[in-house]
């Protein structure tokens, strides 16, 4: 319907690629599904942690 949850994800790449990582993910992994559950409060922050801290590789 309308574009922040696109906006907060190019936002988090930014950040994850300012702060010398990048985000180690497969082309097809449900990016959106992610971004929806944060933004619906389906997830907790240990959750959204764990999702980062397998994905976050030191470039």
């Amino acid at each position: 319907m309308d574009g922040n949850k696109r906006t907060a994800w190019v936002l988090v790449e930014i950040l994850v690629e300012r702060s010398g990582y990048r985000l180690d993910i497969l082309d097809d992994e449900p990016i959106d599904d992610l971004v929806v559950d944060i933004a619906s409060g389906q997830l907790d922050f240990e959750e959204i942690r764990n999702w980062f801290k397998d994905r976050l590789v030191r470039q």
